[in-house]
């Protein structure tokens, strides 16, 4: 029997997380228990999105939408409930492309996750929102010289 207080191992494949996480880091990932997990705005997340056209089923993404807020993309700005949201971690980047736009209402178990890469990445933007989020994001572990504490 597996035991889900071990944290995982996980190889980042492909670069929608870049300039956080790049392709070929290793992470490690706290499994998340029970239906209402304890996530906040900015984690970083392993997803299941087993309905992406992507051909990936996992995929590392930042939680920027909670349940029940409405996530818009308009002006490249990222709303939550019609107020700015500033995304520091973005590093002065855009919340999107300028053409793009718009909106979703999460609901009572639907979070709204991004790549931090928002040219570069399939996210709920392409998929919609998720509920199947299956760990946290805690450091990565390798390579050495890119070791960082979330």
């Amino acid at each position: 029997m597996l035991n889900y207080r071990l944290p995982w191992i996980y190889r980042v494949q492909g670069d929608s997380m870049s300039p956080t996480l790049r392709s070929d880091d290793v992470l490690l990932v706290g499994r998340l228990r029970g239906r209402n997990p304890v996530l906040r705005r900015g984690d970083i997340v392993v997803v299941d999105a087993s309905g992406s056209s992507e051909g990936f089923r996992y995929y590392v993404k930042r939680v920027v939408g909670m349940p029940c807020e409405r996530v818009t993309l308009k002006d490249g700005l990222l709303m939550i409930n019609e107020e700015h949201f500033r995304e520091p971690y973005l590093n002065g980047l855009p919340a999107c492309a300028v053409a793009e736009s718009g909106s979703w209402q999460l609901g009572n178990e639907e979070y709204f996750v991004m790549g931090d890469n928002r040219t570069d990445s399939a996210d709920s933007r392409a998929y919609g929102p998720v509920t199947a989020i299956l760990a946290r994001v805690s450091r990565t572990i390798w390579p050495p010289r890119r070791w960082h504490r979330f």
